[in-house]
């Protein structure tokens, strides 16, 4: 909804909203239900819903003050910043080939890469679903992604997937050919350290991470914040 709706105008837009979801929903004999909502709808949506909302989990952002990485870097702990640098060191001296690329350009070797994440944490995973995808995502977000991919021997071995909107950097996919690596803590340069380079040049004042491995997030000076479901009321049908 548009941020200058005066507040009438704003509760007529989203009541028709809601009321438009519950006809979809009744039409596919599904019951509506909005879910990953932040703080900042959870409430309005619920009431609009006439339902309460409930807490699926902690979603993380990592705040970029400044301009550049050594500025994110000077709000860690002393000790965390040590971590930091050893990390992307290390990744460095791996001599991995960086390259920036669409996700058209890649959907295949960076869905074989997915596959191998989900099977590694327990997952049924395709790779040639993985990258049909990954290619429909393309076609679906007018290729805007960002993939940063990491090449040995002119194969892609790691990558990560990044979304730039309204200031944030988004975070949507990441993946590895373990087999591959070169122990050079490649995990957190492709989700993290990275990702916040391309932040940084383009501007981004946020890194948004999800809600998985929050720990890990936190210690690289994410903040958490809770995310909601909220179930929606079943349109009126006319029938008994």
């Amino acid at each position: 909804m548009h941020p200058r709706l005066t507040p009438g105008r704003r509760r007529e837009a989203l009541n028709g909203l809601v009321a438009a979801a519950s006809s979809l929903a009744v039409a596919h004999a599904a019951q509506p239900c909005w879910l990953y909502v932040t703080d900042a709808a959870a409430a309005e949506l619920a009431d609009a819903c006439g339902t309460k909302p409930v807490q699926l989990g902690q979603d993380a952002r990592i705040p970029l003050p400044g301009s550049r990485f050594e500025d994110h870097l000077a709000g860690l702990p002393s000790k965390r910043r040590v971590a930091v640098r050893r990390e992307r060191r290390a990744f460095t001296e791996a001599g991995y080939e960086l390259r920036a690329l669409r996700l058209s350009e890649c959907a295949d070797s960076a869905g074989a890469l997915l596959a191998q994440l989900q099977q590694r944490h327990g997952h049924a995973a395709d790779p040639d679903v993985m990258a049909r995808l990954l290619r429909d995502q393309a076609d679906g977000m007018a290729d805007s992604g960002v993939v940063l991919a990491a090449y040995a021997d002119g194969r892609m071995v790691a990558f990560s997937l990044c979304y730039r909107h309204a200031g944030t950097v988004w975070l949507r996919a990441t993946g590895y050919d373990y087999a591959r690596l070169r122990g050079a803590h490649e995990y957190f340069n492709l989700v993290y350290y990275l990702p916040i380079e391309v932040a940084y040049a383009h501007g981004a004042t946020t890194l948004h991470l999800g809600m998985e491995s929050l720990r890990a997030k936190t210690l690289r000076g994410a903040v958490t914040s809770p995310l909601w479901a909220i179930e929606g009321a079943r349109a009126d049908t006319g029938t008994d």
